[in-house]
């Protein structure tokens, strides 16, 4: 439960820093290719950033009050006023079920899903130079079935759009969106394994310096491992053929 948390806030971290450096590279870089490139990327990221990191932050302090026990849930100790003050997060801004429709509805669609799939091949990429590679080679086999997967579920929805099914085509947007995260995450947290691994053939870094490069891969290595495979079930809302939401009666 304690690693949980902690790659949950270290991917949700990695993801925003990732924004902020990209948002500055829109702004100041040298050509205007460039900038909109970047641009773009801001554009396609902002929702997993809003919706992906508050519920899953929130949810990660939901574990840290079940690892307190029943003190978790009294004043003795902070997590429960963390608990709270985190909810609104969710709702500031847009919904998280409206950044959600925005991400399926919007920012896929941009540049003729141009910019989604450019994103993508930051991960597809990485598997690719990296698939040999004995520290990585089971959890790059883990991130491309993933991958393979959203384009799948990406590919549904599309089919269901031109097919003239609106409702059923966005009503999934949000475990989408999720999913989405989750393979994002997972992908920049290998990126900072791979660079911890570097940095551990410097023989005369510190002690201090070890255990955190060594944490680093075993954090990566358990999202991927083990919170990544929540996608498949996201994904298996999206590529569902039940209607039953839309055929209910709620008058």
């Amino acid at each position: 439960m304690l690693l949980r948390q902690r790659a949950i806030v270290e991917g949700g971290r990695t993801l925003c820093y990732l924004c902020a450096f990209t948002y500055d590279l829109s702004l100041h870089s040298a050509n205007e290719e460039e900038r909109k490139k970047h641009l773009n990327t801001i554009e396609l990221l902002t929702p997993i950033v809003k919706a992906w990191c508050t519920d899953m932050g929130f949810n990660s302090i939901v574990s840290s009050i079940q690892t307190y026990g029943g003190y978790g849930y009294t004043k003795d100790y902070p997590v429960e006023q963390y608990l709270r003050d985190a909810k609104i997060a969710s709702i500031y801004e847009g919904t998280n079920g409206i950044q959600a429709l925005d991400f399926v509805g919007r920012k896929m669609r941009m540049e003729e899903g141009q910019v989604f799939m450019s994103w993508l091949e930051r991960h597809t990429d990485f598997i690719e130079n990296n698939r040999e590679n004995a520290l990585l080679t089971s959890e790059c086999k883990i991130l491309e079935k993933h991958i393979g997967l959203l384009v799948e579920a990406a590919l549904k929805m599309a089919e269901l759009g031109k097919a003239g099914e609106k409702k059923a085509a966005i009503v999934n947007a949000y475990p989408f969106l999720m999913a989405f995260g989750h393979i994002t995450i997972s992908g920049l947290l290998l990126e900072q394994a791979l660079i911890a691994s570097q940095k551990l053939e410097n023989s005369s870094i510190s002690a201090a310096d070890k255990k955190f490069y060594n944490n680093k891969i075993k954090t990566a290595k358990f999202f991927t491992h083990h919170i990544l495979p929540e996608a498949r079930a996201y994904l298996s809302n999206v590529t569902s053929d039940d209607r039953s939401c839309l055929e209910f009666d709620f008058s």
